[in-house]
């Protein structure tokens, strides 16, 4: 009768053992590292992202501005890895404006934690009715103009400016 395996028996059953051990130890890592990444649910509750005038309170949406006062976007989070945030405003009629990044083909800012509240001024809107768009996601290097699509963590706000 001839053995399936030249290995001897007990061999055998250390190698099963090593291999099962294995298996089990990379599952929980596996679940570890993925717990570790944030979910929408995270982004919304541990990332604060305002749109403000430098020096006054943030505004709440459908604040009016002034077209000649600068915007700032203020942010801070407390996830362990940096984050990307990119911030657009859309009229009617008009295309698109990044206010951050500037360009739609630069990768996104990346916000590392801190407790304190960051701010960025992103410079000035026309007169009119804008949508601002905040997007906040793991940065990944991608374009800013990619980020749109995503379903990560966003804040939105009505601006009239006059």
């Amino acid at each position: 009768m001839s053995r399936s395996s030249s290995l001897h028996p007990f061999t055998r059953r250390v190698a099963l053992a090593a291999g099962g051990f294995a298996v089990v130890v990379s599952t929980i890592l596996l679940v570890w590292a993925r717990s570790r990444l944030p979910t929408a649910a995270d982004l919304e509750r541990r990332v604060h992202i305002e749109l403000a005038v430098p020096g006054q309170p943030a505004l709440a949406d459908g604040a009016q501005l002034s077209a000649d006062r600068p915007i700032e976007v203020r942010y801070r989070h407390d996830l362990v890895r940096p984050l990307g945030l990119v911030v657009v405003a859309e009229a009617e009629g008009q295309p698109p404006r990044w206010l951050v990044p500037a360009d739609p083909a630069q990768k996104a800012l990346q916000v590392k934690a801190t407790e304190a509240l960051q701010a960025r001024v992103v410079g000035t809107l026309p007169a009119g009715r804008w949508r601002v768009e905040a997007v906040v996601g793991i940065e990944d290097g991608a374009p800013a103009a990619e980020w749109r699509g995503r379903s990560l963590g966003r804040r939105v706000w009505s601006v009239e400016v006059k």
